[in-house]
């Protein structure tokens, strides 16, 4: 009798999607909303979902350049820097502005985002100190750079 090995799937890193769509569709809901979210999230790839990432990149863009952030707004931004399609285009875009009722909780949204990326961090620093120490490299200085 033959042994049927099954494939061992690697575990997804921690994200909510949800809460990724609904920052964003926060934002699009509410321009204004973008000041509470930008003092949670400093970075775009504190997004799990590339394309979320996009977007808020784009939003920030639009933002720093004293544009106004809407779906319009940040639809053309994106065409215009030939990223409109990588996003899943102008209807993802209006999906996102639909997906949230009210910009009311944009803080609890982004705070959730925000504990995802954490937790995702806090793994691959583990495994880069799990790594170095399974190449033989010296315990206290794999210590030292765990503390940094």
């Amino acid at each position: 009798m033959s042994e049927q090995h099954e494939e061992t799937q690697k575990p997804e890193l921690p994200h909510h999607i949800e809460s990724e769509q609904a920052t964003l569709g926060a934002i699009l809901l509410d321009p204004n909303a973008i000041h509470d979210v930008r003092d949670i999230l400093e970075v775009p790839e504190q997004f799990h979902e590339p394309k979320h990432s996009t977007i808020y990149k784009a939003i920030l863009e639009l933002a720093d350049a004293g544009e106004p952030v809407d779906v319009v707004t940040l639809s053309k931004h994106l065409s215009d820097n030939g990223r409109i399609e990588s996003v899943g285009g102008v209807a993802y875009l209006a999906m996102l502005s639909n997906s949230v009722p009210t910009a009311a909780n944009v803080d609890f949204y982004a705070e959730t985002v925000l504990q995802k990326w954490r937790a995702r961090e806090l793994i691959k620093a583990s495994q880069e100190q799990a790594a170095a120490l399974m190449y033989g490299d010296d315990i206290e200085e794999v210590l030292e750079k765990a503390d940094r």
